[in-house]
């Protein structure tokens, strides 16, 4: 995997693509042996202080296997390949925030969502979330989690 440092956006650019276009990205479904699924409390918005999956956008020009790479190595520091994931659907997103404070733009993400089986029990937080924790259907009310990771607990 070839990270191209060229497709990282400028923050006025990255806004100006959040306010304009829906942004493709992946959700990385992570299970481990007790059908726990792996889930972070988010620092930023959209979904600030809610638990939800690890993932991130698709870069342009970036095959959706190198990005599940990318993702999982930046997300919580275990690089995953396509061959450990197992495609489940795709999700749209809405959120009436953004990662910046300006009342009037929203955000769309076109999530993938790949499931992937783990025998690791522990991973290194990345600068997205405060905390991991493994959540189950039946815990599931003692966390914050966002209403669209609660999906994923239906594969």
């Amino acid at each position: 995997m070839t990270i191209n440092y060229s497709n990282y956006l400028e923050n006025e650019e990255w806004k100006f693509c959040v306010k304009k276009l829906p942004i493709i990205a992946i959700d990385l479904i992570i299970k481990n042996k007790h059908s726990e699924i792996l889930m972070g409390r988010r620092l930023n918005n959209p979904a600030k202080n809610s638990f939800f999956v690890p993932g991130g956008r698709i870069f342009k020009n970036e095959k959706i296997e190198d990005a599940i790479e990318r993702i999982s190595n930046n997300e919580i520091s275990k690089t995953y390949k396509i061959k450990d994931a197992s495609f489940i659907n795709y999700f749209e997103h809405f959120y009436p925030n953004s990662l910046w404070e300006e009342k009037d733009i929203s955000t769309h993400y076109i999530v993938l969502a790949f499931s992937i089986k783990t025998n690791k029990e522990a991973f290194n937080l990345k600068n997205q979330h405060s905390e991991f924790k493994w959540i189950s259907y039946k815990n599931q009310e003692l966390y914050n989690i966002h209403e669209y990771s609660t999906k994923y607990f239906n594969f």
